[in-house]
């Protein structure tokens, strides 16, 4: 403790590093029935020593570690806090071919007046799960830096048909630093659960006048019901150690809207 009569002590600095590689793949296509589609994948890899500090302004910010050790800025360099190995999004619009000027029920009648123009939409993704670290609640160093890293005795990684919420690494492979140590683990040695989610939109418009139209839209989020789980309890002397008791997103969620758009013709 270069100043022992302080209790804490803030430092704000420029002084990070970082690398990031990716393989990125973008396909697209539009077709003259109405559907367009993009797909887009990213295989990447980021490594830092600064990520994760503020979790609080990057919703993919896995976890949180100030620096340990002031002295050794090389010894916080690891997977950063937002790292996504695998991420895919596929996106599409389809307008359904029902109605006026569609491939079926385009004479107009009464079915065309129900089904015809309608619009489907929606964005899938899918990515890999977030890197967090192990920590030690109560800071035994005295080094007035922030949460205490674990010390690691083995990897602690579970095969995938081992893991379930409520044991998801293995805990004993994480103890508690001895006094006065910093903790040999590095800052985000694990994964929590990967994202699974669909959006999807139906909608469609209603001429109502010349210069208006209303649109009746029905919107469904995470389709599936997905169970999206956030990070798992990552301190070694929490009693919930290993277990995951949050989620990362809402379940599905139904809304229904209705938009009206006016064209005002301009001046």
């Amino acid at each position: 403790r270069p100043f022992p009569e302080f209790s804490n002590i803030a430092l704000n600095t420029f002084g990070s590093s970082s690398i990031y590689h990716a393989l990125q793949v973008k396909v697209q296509k539009r077709t003259s029935l109405g559907l367009s589609v993009l797909l887009a994948y990213t295989f990447s890899k980021a490594i830092d020593d600064g990520s994760g500090l503020f979790p609080g302004d990057n919703p993919n910010t896995g976890s949180s570690f100030r620096r340990e050790d002031r002295y050794d800025q090389k010894g916080d360099r690891s997977i950063a806090a937002d790292d996504q190995t695998h991420r895919l999004a596929l996106s599409y619009s389809y307008d359904l071919p029902f109605g006026r000027g569609r491939k079926w029920l385009g004479e107009g009648g009464l079915a065309a007046a129900l089904l015809g123009g309608w619009t489907t939409s929606g964005i899938f993704i899918a990515r890999s799960g977030l890197p967090f670290g192990i920590s030690n609640d109560g800071n035994t160093t005295q080094s007035q830096g922030g949460r205490q890293r674990a010390n690691r005795v083995c990897d602690g990684s579970l095969p995938r048909d081992e893991r379930t919420i409520a044991r998801w690494f293995d805990t004993s492979c994480f103890v508690a630093p001895p006094p006065f140590t910093f903790g040999n683990s590095a800052r985000n040695v694990l994964r929590a659960p990967g994202l699974v989610n669909l959006d999807a939109m139906l909608a469609r418009r209603i001429a109502t006048g010349k210069q208006a139209e209303v649109e009746l839209r029905i919107e469904a989020f995470n389709v599936f019901n997905s169970p999206q789980f956030g990070l798992p309890v990552a301190s070694v002397d929490d009693p919930r150690f290993g277990s995951i008791s949050s989620t990362a997103g809402a379940n599905r969620t139904l809304q229904l809207g209705v938009k009206v758009y006016f064209d005002s013709g301009g001046s």
